[in-house]
């Protein structure tokens, strides 16, 4: 009887072993697909015309992973390219507790211009809100915050209820102030030439 329940005993351990390196080896396997997958996806969003096909692959990724973070941001800058910017806001808002520094600051940049995207559609109050609060908070580090007061002086003049040329003029005049060589400031110098007010006795 006692031999009995050792054999029992050993061939629980080996099933056991058994079942941990097939787990093992699938997650493995798993993680070879993904990443094959992922690199491929990148080279093919960054050519503009193969945005769709790199949605295939990202969507491959995130079936296989729905965690993974690099694939949900990559699948998110894509999807705003192809215009669908619903889905690109939910991987977006997926992903950003997860993110911090820099990272979440140009994520946070990227969703602010995927609800703009979505405002221009609809004029709706709420996009408008959520896309102001955004790049407010891309506005708080210094990697993006030149391009996000741009885009939300841009925001600001887009035509609508919630058109303001005072603020964006105010906030075009902070980034040629602050960031006096950045990319974006010698369109909001241009652009502030367009806005100043004009001269009552000059017609």
């Amino acid at each position: 009887m006692k031999k009995i329940v050792l054999l029992v005993v050993a061939m629980a351990a080996v099933v056991a072993v058994w079942f941990g390196i097939s787990a093992w080896l699938d997650a493995s396997r798993r993680h070879a697909t993904v990443a094959e997958r992922l690199g491929a996806a990148r080279l093919l969003a960054a050519e503009a015309d193969r945005q769709s096909d790199a949605r295939v692959e990202l969507d491959r990724v995130v079936k296989l992973d729905p965690e993974h973070v690099e694939a949900r941001l990559l699948r998110a800058r894509v999807l705003h390219a192809l215009a669908l910017n619903g889905d690109a806001q939910a991987d977006l808002m997926a992903v950003m507790p997860k993110l911090d520094g820099d990272e979440k600051a140009h994520a946070n940049l990227l969703l602010a211009n995927v609800l703009v995207a979505r405002y221009r559609g609809t004029l709706s109050d709420e996009l408008f809100r959520l896309a102001r609060n955004a790049y407010g908070e891309a506005q708080r580090v210094t990697a993006t915050r030149a391009e996000a007061q741009f885009g939300s002086a841009m925001l600001l003049l887009e035509k609508g209820p919630n058109r303001d040329l005072d603020k964006a003029r105010s906030l075009l005049e902070q980034l040629v102030a602050t960031a006096p060589d950045a990319p974006q400031a010698a369109e909001a110098r241009e652009l502030l030439e367009l806005l100043k007010p004009k001269d009552p006795a000059g017609g």
